[in-house]
């Protein structure tokens, strides 16, 4: 029993420890109403990225240079080495944002010198960032974007980490977990069963996205 309970909680260890080794960032771009609303959460681990400078940025988008930075205005950190597409739409330029709040986060995939990710100047690894973005009284076709989903990458091993766009309508996976019996005791393999069944449905109903329409 003793031998059997140290094996399921290496099982938990290994679970648990791989999904916060691989932090990631999801932006989001969508038509909400008469307005299309930007928003950039999760973490990032700067280990696998090449820090250049500190300075400032205002948030916008500018689909043909792969750019678009969410969040308030405020000091940040400008990294590069990463890899991933060049563009997400058409138009090179910055549209400024209406209204935005929280932290600065951001990408700029080719309208500078080197590729860019942005973040907060005095941004800790792996601490949350939340930043949200409007641009009032437009479209997603306004803005001239092409719905998809996109990603940028950086880093190996336990500093692997990524950065996600998903741009257009956007709905999570129904992955549930089969149902424990009931009416017995619960053993400690379906409980650890229970529990990765779990987990996989956080990390697929976050990579599952559907129905990406051209509004």
């Amino acid at each position: 029993m003793k031998s059997k309970a140290v094996w399921i909680s290496c099982i938990l260890a290994a679970l648990f420890c791989g999904c916060a080794a691989n932090a990631r960032v999801i932006m989001m771009l969508e038509q909400v109403g008469p307005n299309v609303v930007g928003t950039g959460s999760g973490t990032i681990d700067p280990a696998g990225l090449s820090f250049l400078h500190n300075g400032g940025s205002a948030p916008g988008i500018g689909p043909g240079d792969g750019e678009l930075v969410v969040g308030q205005f405020m000091a940040i950190a400008f990294y590069t080495g990463f890899s991933g597409p060049a563009s997400f739409g058409s138009i090179v330029g910055s549209t400024h944002v209406s209204t935005s709040s929280g932290d600065q986060l951001g990408i700029n995939a080719s309208g500078s010198a080197v590729p860019l990710i942005f973040v907060p100047e005095d941004y800790v690894s792996g601490s949350e960032l939340s930043g949200t973005a409007t641009w009032d009284n437009t479209t997603l076709v306004g803005l001239h974007v092409t719905p998809g989903i996109y990603t940028w990458r950086w880093g190996s091993g336990e500093h692997t980490d990524s950065l996600r766009l998903l741009l257009g309508s956007r709905s999570r996976a129904r992955v549930r977990s089969p149902a424990l019996p009931r009416g017995r005791r619960i053993s400690l393999v379906e409980m650890a069963m229970d529990v990765g069944w779990r987990w996989r449905w956080r990390m697929e109903a976050s990579d599952d996205i559907r129905d990406l329409n051209y509004q």
